[in-house]
């Protein structure tokens, strides 16, 4: 087992080391800042492979739903909104933007394109839109409307790939959102040369499935431990933490469960995405409660287990807006467990239980991924979907050595379960 783990660390290490040197390698180009609803780079020198973040300053139109012939008939007179940013709450005309609604978004890109081989990459949008390059629809997400009834929402980035006629880009994008808290684009809009963009695509995929088949990996191998050993219950314990988190991966972040398998429903695709987050706070506290009982206090590991099924019964029975709203309570209480098990860990350490080092290091480490995934989520900054993925999987992969090297000095040398 100790030599399986030691491979099993080597290897992540390459994993984050490729998946650093990636997101390096494609980062966007620097660019003119937009103004107006416009960037203009005819003069913009820039390398035969390139990546362009479309971001800044869109020309915004709440309450509308404008098609692209329809901009040269009819005089509109747009606001301006960020992008990416959430257009909840965001002033227009000293009013406020609701979180539920609908708008068009128009942004212009001016450049030699004609006849080039390019491609867009589009997030995943809040929480349907339909996407058009000068008059061609090129993408879409779900059905947007001016209602609930005549919309369906749908997540799942894209990279589209085309040849303009021309040496503008005219982009125009219909957003709705009735089912979420958070509406509008979250995330940058790509442009670049095709093959460097679906390059960028396969190396986001593959670091999101690697990172997937890495915990069910380590789930599963952590399972059959439990098994062979004397069935020590926080082996259980983890291995349903590490399968609980891999079910999460696949239900969020670049949202495979759509790119393998169609049309899934989206409000149980969202459901499971917040259960299981919900779920993973029972499985790591009781983990660590179990793997330190003499730190760890049974009265707040109970109050966190009723706390953690409220929110999943919850999640089940009421709607997606509800669900959205409950998040960030969850958050905040999440945190608390957090500063609690780190007290527990550090307790561990002064007493000088084994592996609480390991431990305290892997505990460590999560809650520097987790609050750059908060953060990011809040728009703090642009989200590195390869870094945040080999982030999770390394913080698993540090706790999994903390619990082997922590058996490897409690067994017993000739133990059979533990050579088994």
């Amino acid at each position: 087992m100790a030599l399986i783990m030691k491979k099993l660390s080597i290897r992540h290490v390459l994993l984050l080391s490729i998946g650093v040197g990636i997101g390096c390698a494609l980062r966007a180009e620097r660019i003119p800042n937009s103004s107006g609803g416009i960037l203009d780079l005819s003069d913009f020198e820039y390398e035969s492979e390139y990546v362009i973040e479309l971001k800044g300053r869109w020309q915004f139109y709440w309450e509308q739903l404008i098609y692209p012939s329809e901009f040269d008939t009819i005089a509109h007179s747009p606001d301006y909104i960020d992008v990416p940013s959430i257009w909840n709450g965001l002033g227009k005309d000293e009013s406020m933007v609701n979180n539920f609604g609908f708008a068009t978004y128009r942004f212009l890109v001016i450049d030699r394109f004609k006849g080039e081989s390019l491609a867009l990459e589009i997030p995943a949008v809040y929480n349907a839109y339909k996407l058009w390059l000068n008059g061609n629809e090129l993408s879409s997400n779900g059905v947007p409307g001016r209602s609930k009834e005549d919309s369906s929402p749908k997540w799942l980035p894209l990279t589209k790939e085309f040849s303009p006629n021309s040496d503008t880009l005219d982009i125009i994008i219909h957003v709705s959102n009735f089912r979420h808290k958070r509406g509008g684009i979250p995330e940058s809009i790509f442009l670049g040369d095709t093959e460097t963009l679906l390059k960028k695509r396969s190396s986001r995929l593959t670091g999101n499935f690697m990172s997937i088949v890495g915990l069910l990996l380590i789930g599963v191998g952590f399972l059959i431990f439990y098994f062979l050993s004397k069935k020590d219950i926080s082996l259980l314990l983890f291995s349903g933490l590490c399968m609980d988190w891999a079910l999460r991966s696949f239900f969020s972040d670049l949202y495979l469960i759509n790119f393998y398998f169609g049309d899934f429903d989206w409000t149980l695709a969202m459901k499971i995405e917040y259960a299981t987050l919900h779920i993973a706070v029972i499985f790591g506290t009781f983990f660590i409660a179990k793997s330190y009982p003499g730190e760890a206090n049974k009265v707040f590991r109970n109050i966190v287990a009723v706390v953690s099924i409220f929110f999943v019964l919850a999640t089940i029975v009421v709607n997606t807006i509800v669900v959205s709203y409950m998040l960030v309570p969850f958050l905040v209480f999440a945190g608390l467990v957090m500063i609690y098990v780190i007290g527990v860990l550090l307790n561990a350490v002064v007493n000088g239980r084994r592996g609480a080092f390991f431990s305290t290091s892997g505990a460590l480490l999560l809650i520097l991924v987790w609050f750059y995934d908060l953060l990011s989520y809040q728009g703090f900054f642009e989200i590195n979907h390869i870094l945040l993925n080999l982030g999770y999987l390394l913080t698993f992969s540090v706790n999994a050595i903390a619990i082997v090297y922590k058996k490897m000095k409690t067994q017993e040398p000739n133990s059979y379960h533990f050579n088994s």
